[in-house]
Order: C-alpha cells, then structure tokens, then sequence
C-alpha cells in the first residue's frame, strides 16, 4: 500500500521565540537604580514595569521566573503595564511577556536584580530582549525552555550586554533624545517619552545566532545583524536621517487614517463578498504582492472563496486591526505596515504585511514585492510509537532480506513472514515493511494469494496487524508552507535551504488540479503534485533555533531564479518528550480510544462488500486544547479509495476541510460512495495551533486508530 502521505507527517513540534531586548547605554546597571529611577507607588516583593514596543502592549501574558523554577504570573493592562506579586521567587529574574502587534506575535523578554523588586520598574522591550540574548549568550525563549539559561550569568553580564547594545543602536537613541545617562531598562516610560519614541523607530527580529536590527528608514532587507557576545564588536545602525523623526510621527498620525480606510474595506464584506469593481479603489493598479498582481490580488485574495468541502473560508464578516508601522518611504507617502485579519469564527486570524501609497487624499495597498507568501513552522505530530526493531525481528518466523529498489547507495532491508511460519496463516504473506522506514514496527500489512480479488481484499482486512502503541509518542517536524493561491504564476518549483535540510534543498512543487479550486493550501515535496506532504522531520540533533533562516528559491520551467523569498522559524522545538508530556494542554485530540465503531481500522474500512462501492460515514469525537494561548483550528480528512482488479482506474483521493474552534465536538460527515471503487485508506487530521505559529497535529488511521 502506496502511503508516503501519511508516513510524511509522523512528526512535529512546539516552541517559543524570542523577540527585541535591550538595556542602558554603557551604564553598570546592576547597580541599585538611582532615585530618578525608582518607581511611585511600588510595593515590596512585587515587580512592576512597561512591556512596549514603542507602543504599549496591552493583555500580554507576563510570566516571572526565577533560577529555581518559580514562576509569578499576570497580565499587562490597556497602558501595557504589569505589577506582579514575586516575593516568593529568589534572585535575578527573567520576565517574558507574550503579546501582539501587527497580527504577529511578540516574546519579548527582560531582567531583574533582586535589588530592583520593589524599588524599580522592570521594562520589556526589543532592547531588553537583546539585552538578555547579550548576557546568556543566546535566545532567552531557546534557553529558558531548554533548561539552559544560566541565569548567573546576567549579574555579571550585564555591564558589558548593554554596552553592546547602546552602541549598535545608539544613534537612534540619541536621534529619539534618550539622554546618555538613561537607564533603558529600569527607566520608567511616562518620565522618559524619548525611550518610546526610539522604540517606535526600530525593527527588532529574531535572527540565527542573535537579531537583525533596522530602523524604519531602512528598507526590510538591510538589517544590521547584532550577533551575541563573542562574535566581535557590534556595526552600529546608521543614523537616521534628518528629519525622519517628522516623516515618522507624520506616519504615525496617518494610522488612525488608514485604519478608517481599512474599516471602509472591511464594511463592503458585511453581508457576503463584494464584486471585484466595489474593491479596485482599495488596490493601486502596480500592487505586487505575494507574488500577484493587482487583477490576481483581486481575484486570489480579497475575493477569494473556499468551496464548503475546503473549509469554506472568505473574507465575509472580517476584521482589520493591530495595525503596525514598519517602515516609510517617499517622504511618509508610502507606509509599510502589518495588521491583523480576523475573519469570521471558526477561521483563526493571521497577518498581513504590506506597502500602502496614498494618492488623492486615499490609501491603497501596494503590495510587499515579494514572489510567493512563506512560512516556516514548527509541528508536533501525535501518532503511534512503532515496535522496536529488535522486537519485530524476533517475531516468530521473520526473515529479512535486501530490498529492491531502494535509495540509490543505501542498502534496505525488507521484513516478512510467510504464510504457514509462526502464526500467520497460510496462503500468503505478511510485509513487515523496510528496516529504517518510518512506518516499520507500526503495521504489517497481509497479502494474500487468493485467486478472486474479493477473497484477496477479505484476507487482507482480516490478517493485516497494527503493532504500534497508538497516539503514545510525538514527533517534531518542520512544516514549509508555500501558499498555492499567492505565488508567482511563472514558478512551477521551488527549492529550500537551511539549517537541518540537505545542502542541495529540498524541492517543493504546485499541488496538481484541473478544476478551479486546489486541493490543497501549499505546494507538496510530491514531485506529481498529488499528496498534500510538505514536512520534513526535525533532525535528532542540533535542532534549529529562534531565527533559524530559510530560503525559498522559486525557479521558472526552464530552471531561471523567479525570486528568491525568504521566512526564519518563529521558535525553537519543544522536545519529542516534553511535548508528550504536555499533550493534553498543546494538542486538539481525537477521543476515540473508547469507541470501536468510530475508529478506521482496515478491519472496519474494508469490511463492505456492496457492488455500489464503499460510503464513508464518520462520527468522531475529539476535544480541545487544555492550554492557554492554544486554539483548536482545523480537521482535514483524505479518504483514498481504488477499484478492484482487472479494473485499472487510478486511485481517487477526497479532501475534506472543516474549521473548527470552541470546547469539545463531535465530527460528523457521510461521504458518498463511487460505484466499483473500495476504501484503502483513511486519515484525518486535527491540527491545533498557539500564538507563535507552532502546530500540534493528532491524526487517527489504520496506524494510528485511537
């Protein structure tokens, strides 16, 4: 049985990221905060500070640690303020504050001596965040959630981390009017507007061995890069111009401008999806975005509408908000800005990123000149442990040879059992699978030498073997999303590179259709364009970290570069262990275990002998995430079903999506049947995703049935 598809998404993962940090410029601030320093109204044995990105960033999830493992918790109020009760941790702290700007997530991080609790507030910011990352020597996010974040190490560190810092961005500050003498992470922000005002100007990403660092005048593609200490003295950014602190609060003022412009937009989609002529104005006629043009961004995605089978998904009922400046041009009259779209429930937000023009006093979207929409993602996969090797070839009557056929200049074995040896019966085989492949210890198909192909299909059902534990492990993979609807149409292929993939890439390929609708969201490793497969698992060592970078090169049918996109991974990968550990709060889960009639077994898939061919009926309950933060999102089933013998019919694939979201549910559908045709495989999927990006995948099928 031909299932690449399912053994491909065996795995995946979860992480945090990290994102901005900062500090002083070149003072020793481990020491006791000055007077001007200390902060009205605090209490002892709490800490209290701003989380800002130039703007505050309100409801954000704030957590406290110490070096022991406490942890303190609260939430940042409409002013991005926190005040958290830490009298029962111990020693230098480390804040992490979890909001949202621009519809992207933002893990940023800060310090605390234990001198400060009480007397100083504690800011979190871009500049505290590299601050820390100076001080550890890498991510915090990575560190922390690894276990391997020293914090003896800030004490010390941190005269030298924040000199590093000052001076790779300390002619924005002096730009901004932040005094030199300032302390940039214990200063409180209403006495030092200057501090946000530089904030505002920088664009801090997390990058691969530190952080990519620009300000606002820079285009997004020239960030210097601040590696962690040890890797040399810092380059410093270049001044702002003069008079781009005009040009950028001239551009912040226009925000509330555009936000009433994208208002105006979203109000066209109150009651369905308005004509493309009601939407041309909102667009400029040279937009380039994702690899469209203007007449494609019409058509591919603000008029795009999913059939009910792919989840049914449009802009109808959506919402624009969050706005974010990340960059001008023109004087102020081009804006580069990410915003939040939040469609209508159960379809997750996600962002947006773009440039805006303003022509007779109105916005229009520009585009972000960019080939294709990528990402790169973390995905944790619960599925079946497989039986140990050494167990499967000390089952009785196992013989294994070399396998034909197998990867050029690797040597394969093939496992089996013949019929009338141990307990399998006679008049056929049993297929144990190739040693190294991943589904070998997972299940053991029979094949039968029966003359008529029902009494073959009947052996098959009944002596076929599952071996694996199911849903008993997780498995980490790297998810390469390049969206089918927003992609150059000169690109047939496209090959990525990075950390953790083969030096020569790994290629991805539009997915094959002939009717208007795709069967699949993102373009597949399968060179035929047939299975929705575009994982790879995570390598056992020395998994990618924060920032990790990835290229995508699309290439035209004769092998010419497109354009070369690029994405960086949001987190690090949680471990396999922990993230089993964690499944109940991470993973939406099918809740089947209890349920025999519910669950796709072969013995239960294959069992209709009707000449109409098999109907599917599924009623599958499943309940959701546990943990904060995490939303369920979608199911997405592949049913693969095939005619008997002599008839020769190419194996037909259905897709189904569903949207889901909320507390626990029943799925619930009655697919049809297609006359001469039987079932050879079912997977359903539940996917669950946090706020980073990661996702958590639970699938049931025949190798995994509960």
């Amino acid at each position: 049985m031909r299932t690449f598809w399912h053994a491909a998404w065996w795995a995946a993962c979860i992480a945090l990221a990290a994102c901005g940090g900062g500090d002083g410029r070149g003072e020793d601030a481990i020491a006791t905060p000055e007077p001007s320093s200390r902060c009205e109204g605090c209490q002892r044995g709490r800490l209290t500070g701003t989380v800002s990105i130039g703007l505050p960033l309100a409801g954000a999830q704030v957590v406290v640690r110490d070096a022991a493992g406490g942890q303190a918790a609260g939430a940042t109020d409409d002013a991005g303020r926190y005040d958290i009760d830490v009298s029962a941790l111990e020693g230098t702290l480390v804040v992490q504050a979890l909001g949202s700007a621009g519809g992207q997530a933002q893990l940023l991080h800060g310090t605390a001596l234990r001198s400060e609790v009480g007397v100083a507030v504690v800011n979190v910011t871009p500049l505290t965040e590299m601050v820390l990352a100076q001080a550890l020597g890498g991510h915090p996010a990575d560190l922390l959630q690894a276990g391997r974040a020293e914090f003896l190490r800030i004490d010390g560190g941190l005269p030298e981390a924040h000199r590093r810092v000052a001076q790779a961005v300390g002619g924005v500050l002096e730009a901004a009017g932040v005094p030199a003498g300032a302390d940039l992470r214990t200063s409180p922000m209403e006495r030092l507007p200057a501090l946000a005002r530089a904030l505002a100007l920088l664009d801090v990403a997390r990058a691969e061995g530190g952080h990519a660092v620009r300000h606002l005048a820079m285009a997004p593609g020239d960030a210097l890069a601040l590696r962690f200490a040890g890797a040399g003295e810092p380059a410093t950014l270049p001044p702002p111009g003069p008079g781009l602190f005009t040009v950028l609060d001239a551009a912040r003022s226009a925000l509330p401008g555009l936000q009433q412009r994208l208002d105006a937009l979203a109000a066209l989609y109150a009651t369905g999806v308005p004509p493309a002529s009601a939407l041309e104005d909102f667009v400029a006629p040279s937009l380039h975005h994702a690899g469209l043009d203007a007449q494609g961004f019409l058509a591919q995605v603000l008029r795009r509408q999913d059939a009910v089978a792919r989840g049914g998904f449009s802009l109808q009922g959506v919402r624009f908000d969050e706005l974010r400046l990340r960059g001008v041009g023109d004087g102020g009259q081009r804006l580069y800005v990410s915003w939040r779209v939040v469609p209508r429930p159960p379809h997750a937000p996600y962002d947006e990123t773009m440039w805006f023009s303003q022509a007779d006093g109105r916005w229009r979207m520009l585009g972000d000149g960019l080939a294709a929409r990528v990402r790169v993602r973390n995905a944790a996969l619960l599925g079946p442990r497989a039986r140990s090797e050494g167990a499967v070839r000390s089952l009785a009557g196992v013989a294994c040879h070399e396998a034909a056929g197998g990867v050029a200049g690797a040597a394969r074995e093939r496992c089996s059992i013949e019929g009338g040896l141990g307990d399998v019966p006679a008049g056929g085989w049993l297929d144990l699978g190739e040693v190294g492949d991943p589904r070998f210890g997972v299940r053991t198909l029979y094949w039968s030498d029966a003359a008529s192909p029902l009494q073959r299909l009947a052996d098959h059902r009944q002596r076929s073997r599952l071996l694996g534990e199911p849903s008993a492990q997780v498995v980490n993979h790297l998810l390469f999303e390049l969206d089918a609807l927003q992609v150059d149409p000169r690109a047939v292929r496209a090959v990525v590179t990075g950390p953790g993939l083969p030096a020569t890439g790994l290629a991805l390929y539009p997915p094959k259709h002939e009717a208007a609708s795709l069967p699949f969201a993102h373009w597949t490793l399968d060179p035929e364009g047939l299975q929705d497969w575009h994982a790879v698992r995570l390598p056992d060592a020395g998994p990618p970290g924060s920032g990790a970078p990835y290229r995508f090169l699309l290439l035209d049918a004769a092998g010419a570069a497109v354009q070369a996109v690029e994405a960086s991974l949001p987190s690090a990968p949680l471990d396999e262990a922990s993230l089993f550990a964690q499944r109940d709060r991470l993973f939406a889960q099918w809740d089947l275990a209890a349920q025999p009639l519910a669950q796709p077994t072969l013995a239960r898939l294959l069992a209709s002998d009707s000449a109409e061919g098999d109907a599917l009926a599924v009623s599958q309950p499943w309940r959701a995430p546990a943990g904060h933060g995490v939303r369920s999102l979608h199911v997405d089933l592949e049913w693969h079903r095939a005619a008997l013998p002599p008839d020769a019919a190419p194996r037909q694939t259905l897709r189904q999506r569903w949207a889901v979201d909320g507390g626990d549910r029943l799925l619930q559908a009655a697919l049809p049947a297609r006359e001469g045709h039987r079932t050879v495989w079912l997977n359903v999927v539940l996917s669950a995703g946090d706020a980073l990006g990661n996702r958590y995948l639970h699938h049931v099928s025949p190798d995994n049935p509960h």
